[in-house]
């Protein structure tokens, strides 16, 4: 179980259904809502995420990252966002080697 993630499917969820309601999802929209409770769906099918309880950070860089870069030491990164996930994130692709620029 990843530390926020059925929360955040919740929340989804409920977006999902408040657009609906709403007369707010077109094609577009609809698809990528469907989209992303499938890959959640998955993400806890297919993956170790149910041994044990991580960041959603961790995951992304551990499990996601490292599915789609061999290496991070060769990567600059950019992190959009503030607070402690984006900190958190920044932690663990640095402690994989990626290169960044720090603004605010």
């Amino acid at each position: 179980m990843v530390l926020g993630e059925p929360q955040i499917v919740s929340q989804v969820k409920d977006a999902y259904q408040n657009a609906r309601e709403n007369d707010a999802c077109g094609p577009l929209t609809h698809a990528m809502f469907q989209g992303a409770i499938r890959v959640s769906a998955r993400v806890r099918t297919e993956t170790k995420l149910v041994e044990g309880r991580v960041s959603i950070a961790s995951v992304a860089v551990g499990e996601f990252g490292k599915s789609i870069f061999d290496r991070f030491d060769d990567k600059c990164v950019l992190i959009i966002g503030a607070g402690e996930m984006a900190e958190e994130t920044l932690q663990y692709l640095k402690s994989e080697g990626a290169q960044g620029h720090r603004r605010r």
